[in-house]
């Protein structure tokens, strides 16, 4: 067990092409330049995030290195009275928060774990007041032990704390203000901390719990290991053990997958987790787990158990290594180019750095080292191979858990041999090491002429129509590590079909992912294309039909034949289809419940006799849905000029151009017009409430009002949304409620203004003491006072400029990011709807007029309520 530990904590020393001996010698993690960091006068530090993404607007955030493990609850009765009172100022610093508009979270606004407190003040405007009074209350909060007698507060020194602000700020003026006000806490020494001791078990522990589900049961094996040692914890060795574990991850679960299609057993969830010890005072741990029918636990059990004894026993073939690392490293290049990252997201990479010294590596500096790294595959799978036997290690350090359906007979002693008797057996399935060529994919044809050039002038790109009619539009622009991002867009979606049931709709899309293309079966063609780092999905809305995706600059030849390949020699693949509808019912028993279960049932309750929700709904899809299905695909494929392909990148015009003529021939085109269905869509009138009785007390309201979607009431229902949460977040005060708003515009099959409003309860232990929980009652009471006063309301000046200003910086930073332009585009030539032109003249000519107008269609207009309690 020793040796096997010691080899993941050094895995980083034989990956480097270099002769390190100690942990000095590895090189140091990348750093994310975003992050300014800084330790004050007093001790305490701070981590500060300009963060483009969110101009205007701030997360701030104060951890504390306490919690239970070293003061038991009087942690909690410490964090909780820091939100009652506090001696500088002269309300309570929750109704303070409340009048600038910052509303709670699920955890409320403090959240106590075993090691650590944490304060999270989310979405304040982060005008200069506001900023100067949130940056006072969290350093009072941080300054209230200092003077004091009780032995509690040595826990609580400055030097134990940190501040943490990302948003839109200045982060030296922010520094400086922090500086004066430290002046105002002296340090004083820290209360030394233990560490977390390492506990080895040479035995598996196996448990069973009584679940909520009547159906599902959920097998899980979670393998546990030491923490990284932290003479390591800035170097590149946790990049390198990372990529290693999610490699891992995603061999396991492309096999038990593989597995239970094979034997045919649906299941409703197949996943696995990493739990990083650098994010959490826990253990590492490594998770993969499995939800299906309680009928088929064991089978569950034997799958998991036989797969992961077979990757114990370094079963991996050179072939199967190479999918998995190009499938981890187009995620991790996926989430390195993300344009836009929350300031949630900040506050808690921040907060593990200053709790648990992680790295403060962001995903592109991860992304780009781990690229450089010069290693052959067959070497790189050795130490793939050894690290999962260390990690894995037999059998020791896991628990085998089992979440039973509540009809589930499975014992204790059936757990423990079904596992058992699998692992010793071992994993004898076939898996396949072929790579998956493209030859079958279609070629180029004869170079077709182009007809007309013209400039595109939303995206300031070029139109080009070629002699077919095919219309590609163009737009020059960097991106990450150059690739093309494309999306052939076509008018006409599932409102097209006729006899379509209600509720089919939503299943299009993935019964195209699931076709065979070129007779390879879905999953072959997708792999086929991720060999050559490509990808292309395809969705189905109701009005409009979309091959997107993402390739290379040097494969654009592949991603052209790609499209081809779906768009003319697509077929219908039943096998697959048959598995994913008795999976897909699992899932929907799974999710009973959730957030989307109660979004499908508002759904439906909104607009009773509408056919075409994008919703998927139990027991929806017919026997003639495939017949449905390739009648329009058939028809689809054959007016590919009825639409436009749209590309973002950065090659050369005329080198694109050549590209696209061999190719663009090969696209069925047609000189006929197909309008579009009209499809009726009549809301409820008025209001209408249903109360169920369930887990948690909670109100969703739904509203739906009719908007002319003109690019001025696009920019004013943005603002709306924002005054609206920030009044709702200031009326739920005391409440012990948590808000979630979401809101969209809909072109079909009505031009509508949507939003849902989710009022839940939150953490009780996460307010101040005289919060008592209201229940699900009086928060819709608050709820309705509130909609019925919109007609009302006043909106100032300053208000609505601050309320623009953030809504300039959100659609300012999108225009970097490729995918926006894609769809942007799409929707100009599709929908004939252009949000982007001119967006700072528009949102600056929004009067509080219109703002007040749409805020009072909401008051009396469609309305579902959707209330459950306890």
């Amino acid at each position: 067990m020793k040796k096997a530990l010691k080899y993941i904590i050094i895995s980083a020393f034989c990956l480097l092409n270099a002769g390190f001996s100690t942990a000095q010698d590895l090189p140091e993690a990348p750093r994310d330049s975003s992050v300014c960091h800084g330790i004050l006068p007093n001790g305490m530090s701070y981590y500060l995030v300009a963060n483009p993404t969110t101009d205007k607007v701030a997360d701030f955030a104060l951890v504390q290195k306490t919690g239970f493990r070293h003061i038991g609850d009087g942690a909690r009765t410490i964090a909780r009275n820091g939100l009652t009172s506090l001696a500088r100022l002269q309300v309570s610093p929750q109704s303070f928060l409340a009048s600038h508009g910052v509303a709670p979270s699920r955890d409320g606004f403090v959240k106590v774990t075993d090691n650590a407190t944490l304060y999270h003040f989310d979405n304040v405007i982060a005008a200069d007041e506001s900023v100067d009074s949130v940056l006072l209350v969290l350093m009072d909060i941080a300054d209230r032990g200092t003077f004091a007698t009780d032995s509690l507060w040595q826990w609580y020194t400055p030097e134990d704390q940190a501040v943490i602000v990302s948003g839109g700020i200045d982060t030296a003026i922010v520094s400086e203000k922090l500086r004066l006000l430290s002046y105002m806490t002296p340090s004083r020494q820290s209360k030394e901390r233990t560490q977390r001791e390492w506990i080895s078990s040479e035995n598996p522990a196996y448990t069973i719990e009584a679940g909520l589900s009547d159906k599902i049961t959920t097998v899980s094996l979670t393998w546990s290991s030491p923490r990284m040692p932290k003479k390591y914890v800035n170097t590149v060795q946790p990049a390198i053990y990372s990529m290693f574990v999610n490699e891992l991850g995603l061999l396991a679960k492309d096999r038990i997958s593989q597995r239970f299609r094979q034997e045919r057993v649906p299941v409703a969830d197949i996943s696995y987790r990493h739990i990083n010890s650098l994010m959490t005072f826990d253990d590492e741990k490594f998770i993969v787990s499995v939800s299906l029918s309680s009928e088929h636990t064991l089978k569950a059990v034997e799958i998991l158990a036989s797969i992961m004894s077979s990757i114990d026993a370094g079963e991996v073939s050179v072939e199967d290594f190479e999918k998995v690392k190009k499938r981890y490293f187009a995620n991790l290049e996926k989430h390195s180019r993300k344009i836009s990252r929350s300031n949630k997201e900040y506050v808690m990479y921040c907060a593990s750095a200053f709790l648990y010294d992680a790295p403060l590596s962001s995903s592109k500096e991860v992304y780009s080292f781990l690229k450089s790294r010069d290693i052959s595959l067959d070497a790189e799978l050795v130490h793939f191979n050894n690290i999962a036997a260390a990690l894995l290690d037999g059998r020791r350090n896991i628990s085998v858990n089992c979440v039973k359906a509540k009809n589930d007979p499975i014992t204790r002693q059936q757990l423990q041999q079904s596992f058992e008797s699998a692992w010793s057996a071992g994993d004898l399935a076939y898996y396949g090491n072929q790579l998956y060529d493209t030859l079958a994919f279609p070629s180029a044809g004869i170079p077709v002429k182009l007809r007309k050039s013209r400039k595109e002038p939303m995206s300031e790109g070029v139109v080009w129509t070629f002699e077919n009619g095919f219309r590609v539009v163009y737009k020059r622009q960097d991106t990450m590590r150059g690739r093309m991002h494309y999306a052939l867009a076509l008018n006409g979606g599932y409102g097209n079909m006729r006899k379509l049931s209600a509720g089919e709709g939503a299943y299009v899309s993935d019964y195209l992912r699931l076709s065979k293309v070129c007779g390879m079966s879905s999953e072959d063609f997708h792999l086929a294309l991720e060999q050559k780092d490509i990808i292309l999905n395809a969705s189905v809305n109701m009005s409009n039909t979309i091959l997107e995706g993402s390739a290379p600059d040097s494969e654009l030849d592949l991603m052209m034949r790609a499209l081809l390949a779906f768009v003319n020699e697509r077929e219908y693949d039943e096998n697959a289809f048959e598995y994913y509808k008795s999976c897909i019912e699992l899932e929907h028993d799974l999710l009973k419940g959730s957030v989307r279960d109660r979004i499908v049932a508002i759904d439906s309750l909104m607009c009773p006799e509408y056919e075409y929700s994008s919703l998927k709904t139990p027991g929806k899809i017919t026997e003639d849905f495939s017949e449905k299905v390739e009648r329009f695909w058939e028809h689809q494929s054959g007016k590919s000029n009825d639409g436009v392909l749209v590309l973002v990148g950065n090659v050369d015009e005329t080198e694109l151009k050549k590209i696209l003529q061999c190719f663009v021939g090969e696209f069925k085109t047609t000189d006929r017009v197909y309008p579009r269905l009209n499809v009726m869509y009549q809301p409820v009138s008025g209001a209408i409430a249903y109360k169920f009785k369930g887990d948690v007390n909670s109100v969703d309201v739904a509203l739906s009002a009719r908007l002319p979607l003109t690019s001025e009431n696009y920019m004013a229902s943005n603002i709306v949304a924002s005054v609206l949460k920030q009044l709702i977040s200031k009326s739920i005060d005391g409440t012990g409620m948590y808000l979630r708003l979401v809101h969209d515009c809909r072109i079909y099959p009505q031009e509508r203004f949507n939003m849902m409003i989710t009022l839940e309860e939150a953490d009780p232990q996460g307010f101040a003491h005289d919060v008592q929980l209201t229940g699900s009652s009086s928060a819709l009471a608050i709820l309705r006072k509130i909609l019925e006063d919109l007609p009302n309301i006043e909106l100032n000046d300053e208000d609505l400029v601050k309320h623009k200003e953030v809504l300039k910086g959100q659609i300012a930073t999108k225009l970097s990011d490729p995918q926006y332009w894609v769809q942007s585009i799409a929707k100009r030539y599709l929908d004939g709807k252009d949000f982007t032109t001119s967006y700072e003249s528009r949102i600056d000519a929004i009067t509080a007029e219109k703002v007040k107008s749409i805020l009072a269609s909401l008051s009396d207009t469609s309305r579902v309520e959707y209330i459950i309690e306890k």
